[in-house]
């Protein structure tokens, strides 16, 4: 049960930044934020598209969240500073 639950859970974690990647790569292509957000997004996103798959329990998983905090509040902070 337990290589069951690590298996399912580092696909589904590897779905999930393998997606925040292609929205960081979208970002970078279309340059609608910052290019450091894009860049923070799309190295979390393979950090954690291939690390998960590899071995889910890794201590080198803390690279894509820390990528994931960092770019969710590059683009929170100015969202709640605007005037609007």
């Amino acid at each position: 049960m337990f290589a069951l639950s690590v298996a399912a859970g580092g696909i589904g974690t590897s779905l999930l930044f393998g997606g925040i990647g292609l929205i960081g790569l979208t970002f970078l292509m279309q340059k609608s934020l910052h290019v450091v957000v894009g860049i923070l997004m799309v190295v979390g996103g393979v950090v954690g598209l291939v690390v998960p798959l590899i071995d889910y329990t890794l201590q080198i998983m803390f690279i894509a969240y820390i990528c994931m905090v960092a770019s969710a509040l590059a683009i929170a902070i100015p969202a709640v500073r605007s005037k609007e």
